[in-house]
């Protein structure tokens, strides 16, 4: 743990990061901030992910299997994919 967010975690402040991607988790780099930088959770912006899987990547063979569950298109966006399940809580634009 460094200095600076060992006492800034000591001080009560919990440290989260906006920044989460395959790769982060792949590589072992998210458990190492969680290891030695004190950060306790993660978030995103749902346009990160729009953004991520529109483009040719990482998600490409995941969504690819995800497309023969459900009737969609290449590069169909996010939010229909979320919203083709039953138990779905997103909102449609």
């Amino acid at each position: 743990m460094t200095e600076a967010t060992q006492r800034t975690s000591d001080n009560g402040v919990s440290i989260w990061l906006d920044d989460l991607s395959r790769s982060r988790i792949e590589s072992g780099s998210l458990q190492d901030l969680i290891a030695n930088k004190n950060v306790v959770g993660v978030t995103t912006n749902p346009s990160i992910f729009q953004k991520a899987l529109s483009q040719v990547g990482p998600y490409d063979a995941q969504l690819k299997e995800l497309g023969k569950v459900w009737p969609t298109t290449p590069r169909t966006p996010p939010s229909r994919l979320w919203n083709s399940g039953r138990r779905s809580t997103a909102r449609t634009p």
